[in-house]
């Protein structure tokens, strides 16, 4: 990690109603030099939305083996394991079979990696992305955000019945993380090619 675009603080404030979690944490993420502002919003928005005390960010695209951000115990086993962006099949796969009883999710931050998910897809026979929870984060929603970008700041994200409610220094937004069902997308995308 020795080449940094930057670091970026991060002070969340989560309410997230639909899990009972409210949280105030402090999060230091270093950008990676070919990162875009987008990804970086994006990985935090699906950290605070999936965040659980203990979660942390991983080097991330400093180390491709490794999701976004994820929660381990103290023996070092993965309980939960977040990948934002379109993760190659190989790596989930190698992730489900070795952290079996984790919670896996995957957030998608443009319509073209859900399309480049389901190419990886073609040829499964059985759903074995499952026990994984797949989400849309609007793109047009991280393009907003960008004028307001620094290298620290306080966000206050409230999420309630999939909506997020998001503040930023007096900014206020709102926007819906929408769970997809990959599978049935997958089935859509073979009925297209054929």
């Amino acid at each position: 990690m020795t080449f940094v675009e930057g670091f970026y603080s991060f002070n969340l404030e989560i309410t997230h109603a639909d899990r009972g979690v409210y949280e105030k944490v402090r999060v230091k993420t270093p950008r990676h030099p070919y990162e875009s502002l987008p990804h970086l919003y994006a990985r935090t928005l699906a950290f605070a939305h999936s965040y659980q005390s203990g979660q942390t960010f991983s080097h991330g695209l400093f180390e491709p083996d490794e999701p976004t951000f994820w929660k381990k115990d103290a023996t070092g086993y993965i309980n939960s394991w977040n990948q934002v962006g379109c993760p190659p099949a190989q790596k989930l796969k190698k992730a489900l079979n070795a952290w079996s009883g984790a919670e896996f999710s995957v957030y998608f931050f443009d319509p073209s990696q859900i399309e480049q998910f389901c190419l990886h897809l073609r040829g499964s026979r059985q759903n074995w992305v499952a026990p994984v929870h797949f989400y849309s984060i609007n793109p047009g929603f991280l393009e907003d955000l960008i004028p307001l970008s620094r290298s620290s700041s306080s966000w206050q994200c409230t999420i309630v019945d999939g909506s997020m409610y998001l503040v930023i220094d007096d900014h206020e937004f709102q926007t819906t993380l929408e769970e997809i069902d990959i599978w049935s997308q997958y089935q859509l995308s073979l009925q297209k090619a054929a």
